[in-house]
């Protein structure tokens, strides 16, 4: 007979959270570790009740609340995915029915504010639903229930920009990093802007930190512009809001430049992890004649370089008139800073170089003139004075030395192209230029959609023998004062680089290249099957399975198994003398991702920071079928991680 008291413990069974909708081991009656979803939990009567039917969709856990609105974990039971479900619910004037689902009005005259704020928030999502952005969160769906309206969202795994802030070293990241994320972000806003909406409530919890790169949420806050109604929708969080939002009716003069200084506000949290004062406070400053109480950014981070103080300046302006007007114009001035910043560099080691001239031009001149008292004290020892008087021509010393692309001769600088001293040169494969079938057939075990099998033809080319190394890249990131990237504990030297986007690898070749007088580049994405394949059409360059110990991933049957990076040539090189296109790290091509092999493969995409880059080779983290010759990805260029790298092409 079993014991009654034994058979009523919790069963440790492994269930699907109603909350998040993750599976989870253990006590289903436990508090959830993902969402904190407890049953039979007291609940705010605001919320939805979990499990609550909405069409297609199941409510779970409440993920965020605002003054307009709640969202919710979702879940699409047709699609069977994760989604996020944002409820029109404007806190200040509606609660919930008895049957905890309708929203109705505590006060009936809010009801024109109310059907207005709803019109909104449906004519926003349709809006919003138009706009394909990879920097704006997707809109799927949007409907009317309960009295109110939803708005059905991508369901994004990550975490807000504020919490991550938290975790960085000081709070804060360095001023590269921060300008190369804000920047596919203000190209996103542009688009809203474009499509008649602000959103207005800019701030780091309204961006979302993915591997991807942010993207923006929290649309609930934004509103038609020059709304007629829109004083009586007021929203702003304080630091991050300007002066216009405090304001009601035709005094707002709220337009895309609102937007402008929330984006400005956040970039300077982001770069001082201070938030920036409130521009109520700040008005009242100005007029009480007293300094602007917005301290420069280089007050709490000196090596922020003063062009992008000046930036935030202009942009973080009290008064809209004298702000920046729009996202391109803001985007426009921040990438400027990078053009400004390189050339006070290149300045700066010019000004070294003079000084090292001159420094050795005196060396010179002291060890001529010990030269000569030297010959002259012989002569008068061996009785030369006797002779008939010997003429000495002293030759000046003449040298050069060049030092990041200019020459300096004699105390003069000079613009040369190349060095008499040039960085460290990869060493490099010439490549001869053929035909081949790019992609895999359609029998290729572990293909993918993507890998249409097509014929390309490349020219002769040079590509790097092996991936770029910590030891190179560090090299160029002390030449430019640029920060170095995380090597994850594994060590740097010979290890290949890692957490470097595209941008980092496109600008370590621009570099090399004013350094050498070549010009360096990303390969193709077409140049890099090509010289992975090294002439063979099987799976992987040594045949058409994975074997044992020839590549660095997980499952490869070597000692870095799913363990780390390895040294770079630690395995057999391809019968071109390459090392590593096969694991690794994936390796960034210069070539736009085009999933059906449109030509993207064959040419260098544009400077475009937002459109997806093509990364090749798989790396020490993913599986043999990752690894094939054929095998690809595509990331956003400001993507970074673990398990991604580059290695170097010149055109012949």
């Amino acid at each position: 007979m079993n014991d009654s008291t034994e058979g009523s413990r919790p069963q440790s069974v492994e269930v699907t959270c109603p909350g998040c909708f993750h599976p989870r081991a253990g006590d289903p009656t436990a508090v959830c570790p993902i969402c904190k979803y407890r049953p039979n939990a007291d609940r705010s009567g605001a919320l939805l009740s979990v499990g609550t039917p909405l069409k297609r969709y199941v409510v779970g856990e409440k993920l965020g609340q605002g003054g307009f609105g709640i969202t919710y974990r979702g879940f699409d039971l047709k699609l069977h995915m994760k989604v996020a479900v944002k409820e029109y619910y404007p806190s200040d004037f509606v609660g919930r029915s008895t049957d905890r689902k309708t929203v109705v009005l505590n006060a009936g005259e809010r009801e024109e504010v109310f059907s207005y704020g709803l019109k909104t928030f449906i004519k926003e999502a349709r809006t919003l639903a138009q706009i394909q952005h990879p920097r704006v969160v997707r809109v799927l769906n949007y409907f009317e229930m309960h009295g109110t309206a939803y708005l059905v969202m991508d369901y994004l795994e990550g975490e807000d920009l504020a919490t991550y802030l938290k975790r960085q070293p000081n709070g804060r990241l360095p001023w590269r990093q921060a300008i190369t994320l804000m920047l596919p972000v203000l190209d996103g806003l542009r688009k809203v802007h474009e499509a008649g909406f602000m959103h207005r409530d800019l701030k780091p919890g309204n961006l979302y930190w993915t591997d991807d790169g942010l993207v923006l949420l929290d649309f609930g806050s934004a509103r038609q512009v020059n709304s007629a109604h829109s004083h009586s929708l007021l929203i702003y969080s304080a630091g991050y809001a300007p002066y216009e939002q405090y304001l009601e009716g035709n005094l707002t003069r709220q337009g895309p430049w609102t937007d402008v200084y929330g984006a400005a506000a956040t970039l300077y949290f982001m770069l001082t992890a201070q938030r920036p004062p409130s521009a109520l406070e700040r008005k009242q400053s100005t007029l009480r004649q007293q300094p602007d109480l917005l301290k420069p950014a280089r007050k709490w981070v000196p090596d922020v370089p003063e062009a992008l103080d000046a930036v935030l300046k202009r942009a973080l302006a009290v008064e809209p008139e004298q702000r920046l007007q729009s996202m391109a114009e803001f985007k426009r001035q921040l990438e400027a800073v990078f053009v400004e910043e390189e050339k006070r560099v290149a300045e700066e080691q010019a000004t070294e170089a003079g000084r090292a001239v001159e420094k050795q031009r005196k060396v010179e001149e002291q060890r001529v003139a010990e030269g000569t008292r030297k010959v002259k004290e012989q002569r008068i020892e061996q009785g030369a004075a006797s002779k008939p008087p010997v003429k000495w021509r002293l030759r000046a010393a003449i040298f050069t030395v060049t030092i990041a692309g200019l020459m300096v001769w004699g105390g003069w600088v000079i613009r040369s192209r190349t060095l008499a001293q040039p960085a460290t040169e990869p060493k490099m494969v010439q490549i001869p230029g053929g035909c081949f079938q790019m992609g895999s057939p359609a029998k290729e075990a572990d293909r993918n959609d993507d890998e249409r099998q097509h014929q390309v033809c490349v020219d002769n080319f040079e590509i790097s023998q092996y991936e770029v190394t910590f030891e190179e890249y560090d090299r160029f990131c002390a030449a430019t004062k640029r920060g170095k990237p995380i090597d994850a504990g594994w060590g740097r030297g010979q290890r290949p680089v890692i957490d470097v986007d595209w941008n980092d690898a496109v600008a370590y070749a621009e570099w090399l290249s004013r350094q050498t007088g070549k010009r360096y580049r990303l390969p193709t994405e077409a140049e890099w099957e090509y010289a992975a394949r090294a002439g063979t059409t099987t799976a992987y360059w040594w045949g058409k399975d994975i074997g044992r110990n020839r590549a660095n991933c997980e499952g490869c049957g070597s000692q870095w198994d799913n363990q780390k990076t390895s040294p770079v040539g630690s395995f057999d090189p391809n019968p071109w003398k390459l090392y590593d296109t096969a694991g690794n790290v994936w390796e960034w091509t210069c070539s736009a991702y085009d999933q059906n092999y449109g030509g993207a493969e064959q040419t260098c995409a544009n400077n475009n920071l937002t459109s997806p880059r093509s990364l090749r080779g798989g790396s020490w983290i993913n599986p043999p079928a990752w690894v094939r010759s054929a095998g690809r990805f595509g990331g956003t260029p400001t993507a970074r991680n673990y398990g991604q790298g580059f290695r170097l092409a010149r055109s012949l």
